[in-house]
């Protein structure tokens, strides 16, 4: 997988700050390589996430087949569906079918690109013992085409909640999950490199001033 354009950038600039402190001194310059990596890695999730929208995404349905009402929260914190007990909210200017159709569907146009919660409610037509139901997810390009979709089932009873998850990347891709080329702890990783960042700075400081010291004084 290819280097996105913020990964880039931050191996070019740190490549270089490393070179420049010090060409021969391999420590420094290794280190701050593990940093270059580490830290893009990290980046490379936030990067994928919240990049400039590479394809327009005009609508993005959250259809229910079964007996459950939906809620959806989008990344703004605006809510449209249907809660428990199937009261109405529409903060997005969503079209949505109402509560207890088949299927209950929420249209939400112009989404926001990020991270999406959709309660799910059991209705009092849900089975005691549970009954199954889908919930599908899927954006809508400027042309009316289907750019991506997702689905997850479940059961529910009535008065049940549960809550899925997904994201819509700036590609119009809808996943549960970020995908980048690592090992998911994305996140952990620009801790860590900040930290390394840190400690490294420090270290050249005192570097610095020892050398600084250790200078024989002109008379």
């Amino acid at each position: 997988m290819a280097d996105s354009p913020l990964q880039t950038i931050f191996k070019t600039v740190t490549t270089t700050l490393s070179e420049t402190v010090s060409v021969t001194d391999s420590t420094i310059h290794n280190i701050f390589h593990t940093i270059a990596v580490t830290l893009s890695d990290g980046l490379s999730a936030v990067d994928q996430l919240f990049a400039p929208p590479s394809v327009q995404v005009t609508f993005l349905t959250i259809e229910a087949h079964s007996p459950v009402n939906i809620l959806i929260t989008a990344p703004t914190g605006a809510q449209a569906g249907f809660g428990v007990g199937g009261a109405s909210v529409d903060q997005l200017g969503a079209n949505m079918t109402g509560p207890g159709t088949e299927p209950e569907t929420v249209t939400i146009p112009e989404p926001s690109i990020g991270y999406y919660q959709i309660l799910v409610a059991g209705t009092p037509s849900a089975a005691q013992s549970g009954s199954p139901y889908t919930i599908t997810v899927e954006s809508v390009g400027e042309n009316g085409n289907n750019l991506s979709q997702w689905s997850e089932t479940g059961t529910a009873t009535p008065g049940s909640t549960g809550y899925l998850s997904v994201y819509l990347l700036s590609n119009g891709t809808v996943s549960t999950t970020l995908p980048v080329a690592s090992t998911g702890n994305e996140f952990l990783y620009i801790i860590l490199g900040l930290v390394l960042v840190g400690v490294v700075a420090v270290l050249l400081v005192n570097r610095r001033t020892v050398n600084m010291a250790r200078a024989p004084k002109v008379v």
